[in-house]
C-alpha cells in the first residue's frame, strides 16, 4: 500500500458529504440518547447515591452507538464506487486489489478513530451537562476511562469491518440494510434469548470492549475476539478479490 494510493482513497472518501453527514448524524444521536437516558436514570439520584457512579458509566457508554455509522461509512467506501461504476476503474488502475482494499480499510479505521474521539468528547460533555442539570457532581472514574477507551476502539475496528462487508456484498442498499439489521435487530435478539452464544459473536465482542454488563468476555479478550472475526471476514474478502472480475 503506497502513500499515493492511500491519499487517493482518502480524497475519494472525503469528496462528498457522506463522511460529514454520517458523523453529524452519529454525534446528534449520541447526544440525544445520553440526554434522554439521563432524564430517567439520574433524576432520582443524589450526590451520595451509590448508584451514581454506575449511572454515569452507563451514560458514557452510549457513545458506542457511533460504531454503526463507522461500519456504514466503511461499506460505502466500496459500494459507493460499485454503484457509480468506478470500482472497476479503481481495480484496473494498476494497484493490486488487496492494496486497494487495505487502503480503504485504513481510511475507514482513521475515520473510526476520529469519530470515536468525537463520540467520547460528546459523551463526556452531554453527560456532564445532564448531571449538572440534576444538581449532581461529575466524577469520572477509572471504569469510565476504560469504557470511553472501548468506545474509541470499537469505532476504529468497525471501519475495516464495514469495508470488508462492502467488498463481499457490493450492493449499497443491501450492505447498509444488512449492517443495520444485524447490529440493531439480530445481535440484540441473540443477546436477549441466547446470551451464551451472542457473547462469541462480533456484537458480543464489541460489548466486551465497551465493558457492557452481562455475560460478556473481559475487555482484552473482547478485542482479541473481534480481531479474530475481522481476520475471518478479511480472509473471505481476500479470496473474493482474487476471483473478482474487474469488469464488474
Amino acid at each position: 500500500m503506497t502513500v499515493a494510493l492511500l491519499r487517493s482513497e482518502l480524497l475519494k472518501a472525503l469528496s462528498g458529504r457522506t463522511a460529514v453527514s454520517l458523523a453529524l448524524a452519529a454525534l446528534v444521536l449520541t447526544a440525544t440518547s445520553i440526554a434522554g437516558s439521563a432524564s430517567t436514570s439520574t433524576s432520582n439520584l443524589t450526590a451520595t447515591s451509590p448508584e451514581l457512579a454506575e449511572a454515569t458509566t452507563n451514560l458514557l457508554r452510549l457513545g458506542f452507538g457511533t460504531l454503526l455509522f463507522t461500519s456504514i461509512f466503511g461499506a460505502l467506501l466500496v459500494t459507493g464506487e460499485a454503484r457509480h461504476g468506478t470500482l472497476a476503474m479503481t481495480l484496473a488502475s494498476g494497484a493490486s486489489r488487496i492494496r486497494v482494499a487495505l487502503a480503504k480499510a485504513t481510511v475507514a479505521a482513521g475515520y473510526g478513530l476520529l469519530l470515536g474521539v468525537l463520540a467520547v468528547a460528546v459523551s463526556i460533555g452531554v453527560t456532564a451537562v445532564s448531571l449538572r442539570a440534576d444538581m449532581l457532581p461529575v466524577r469520572l472514574t477509572g471504569e469510565d476511562a476504560l469504557t470511553l477507551l472501548g468506545v474509541a476502539v470499537v469505532n476504529v475496528l468497525a471501519g475495516p469491518w464495514g469495508v470488508a462487508i462492502g467488498w463481499l456484498v457490493r450492493n449499497q442498499v443491501a450492505a447498509v440494510l444488512g449492517i443495520v439489521a444485524y447490529t440493531l435487530l439480530l445481535e440484540g435478539a441473540l443477546v436477549e434469548f441466547v446470551p451464551s452464544v451472542a457473547r462469541w459473536l462480533p456484537g458480543g465482542a464489541q460489548s466486551s470492549i465497551i465493558r457492557e454488563p452481562g455475560e460478556f468476555l473481559a475487555m482484552p479478550w473482547g478485542v482479541l475476539l473481534f480481531l479474530a472475526w475481522l481476520g475471518l471476514v478479511w480472509t473471505a474478502t481476500h479470496t473474493f478479490l482474487r476471483r473478482l472480475d474487474v469488469t464488474l
